[in-house]
């Protein structure tokens, strides 16, 4: 029975990319509302541009979208790898014990499956951003009026433009995880302050 129980806990302790993957999507709606709401914004973002400007070539678009992303996501990055080592490197385990009793994942393990998510989806943005800007400082233009360089553009775009906007969106789960984790740390240790105030009446 034992033997049982903790072999059923150690089902949700997963390593790897798949780990992180089964985390996320345990969230269920809200994991399928922020990849809806991030291609969303990537269409309407695109809309806009070709409704208001004089060259509905995406190139420009993506020009300007790598310039964004590659002055903004190192900064991004730096803080989200001093947050994550901060969150992994002085763990709580007895607040570790109580999140785990109460779900099948602790908000331990979300915290972490967000903010390594989170991570990876702005190594692949800042890689792209870098590989997009160096390709226009080459003066290696994919442009023309065929289809195949139109739907090259559009490709690079939908991939750069959903994929910063989607890390963004999840910051907010790594938000109220870090909140989370706050709140059952100061309830843990205004519990035992009380416990130890009882103690000595």
């Amino acid at each position: 029975m034992e033997k049982n129980k903790i072999n059923s806990k150690t089902n949700y302790h997963l390593t790897s990319l798949n780990g992180i993957f089964i985390i996320i999507k345990s969230r269920g709606k809200n994991y399928s509302y922020d990849i809806a709401v991030s291609i969303s914004i990537t269409i309407l973002i695109y809309l806009i541009f070709y409704y208001t400007s004089k060259n509905n070539n995406p190139y420009q678009l993506i020009a300007n979208l790598a310039e964004l992303t590659t002055s903004i996501f190192p900064n991004l990055l730096g803080f989200s790898l001093g947050g994550y080592a901060m969150v992994i490197g002085f763990p709580n385990n007895t607040v570790l014990e109580e999140t785990a009793k109460k779900d099948d994942y602790s908000t331990y393990q979300k915290l972490s499956a967000f903010f390594s998510i989170a991570l990876f989806i702005q190594l692949i943005v800042l890689g792209l951003s870098f590989l997009v800007s160096w390709f226009i400082k080459q003066k290696f233009e994919v442009q023309g009026s065929g289809n195949a360089f139109f739907v090259i553009n559009i490709i690079v775009y939908f991939m750069l433009s959903f994929l910063s906007i989607y890390s963004l969106i999840i910051a907010r789960h790594i938000i109220i995880n870090l909140f989370n984790l706050g709140q059952i740390n100061s309830a843990y240790f205004t519990r035992e302050m009380i416990k130890k105030e009882n103690k000595t009446h």
